[in-house]
């Protein structure tokens, strides 16, 4: 078993014994066929982590700070919208803008020297529209494949998170067995998810 099917393992074990509701929260991952149209679509080609998550993940996955892949949607839907709102010029100018105000993230040239990409593939999203997403479009001190937030709300833009989705989800399991996280409600009375906090 690879580390990224192994890890997802781990975290969906543990879900389904501490919040069995995820056991009602799967779906079916993306086939190759649903990948390499995607791939098309936005005119290169995933890395090996990222098709590899992609094709295991059967459950809701929720990530620190109120992040969560849901489905297929959360990554078509989510890089859809951000592919728009670039074509449409909407943040022309906001990275020079938030330089300007002292809001400099590219300081360390982790993250490419732009606003928003349509190379960053969003795998999980916030009530908020905010993203967590895979990085196809590094700054010169960055690496293809890192994690990255794309902080929407509030004008923040991107920030660097993790230089590979697995140590990303390892941390994510460690949270979950260092014990920080609580339950929450989840629509109905009695079904409950977990909500991932690093800082308890």
């Amino acid at each position: 078993m690879s580390e990224i099917a192994k890890i997802l393992s781990d975290i969906k074990e543990f879900y389904f014994k501490e919040a069995p509701y995820y056991k009602k929260l799967t779906f079916k991952p993306f086939t190759l066929k649903n990948i390499e149209s995607f791939e098309k679509k936005i005119g290169f080609n995933l890395g090996e982590e990222l098709k590899e998550f992609l094709m295991v993940c059967d459950f809701r996955l929720d990530f620190n700070g109120a992040f969560s892949y849901e489905d297929k949607n959360t990554v078509l839907m989510n890089w859809k919208v951000s592919d728009d709102l670039i074509k449409s010029k909407t943040f022309e100018g906001w990275k020079e803008r938030m330089i300007k105000n002292g809001f400099n993230n590219w300081k360390e040239e982790l993250i490419g020297p732009f606003y928003c990409s349509n190379k960053w593939i969003p795998i999980a999203c916030d009530g908020c529209g905010n993203l967590i997403c895979i990085d196809y479009d590094p700054g010169k001190n960055g690496v293809i494949g890192q994690v990255i937030n794309m902080e929407f709300q509030d004008g923040q833009g991107p920030y660097f998170c993790e230089t590979t989705l697995v140590k990303y989800l390892k941390k994510q399991y460690q949270y979950l067995i260092n014990g920080k996280w609580t339950k929450w409600e989840y629509g109905e009375e009695g079904n409950e998810l977990i909500e991932i906090d690093g800082y308890m």
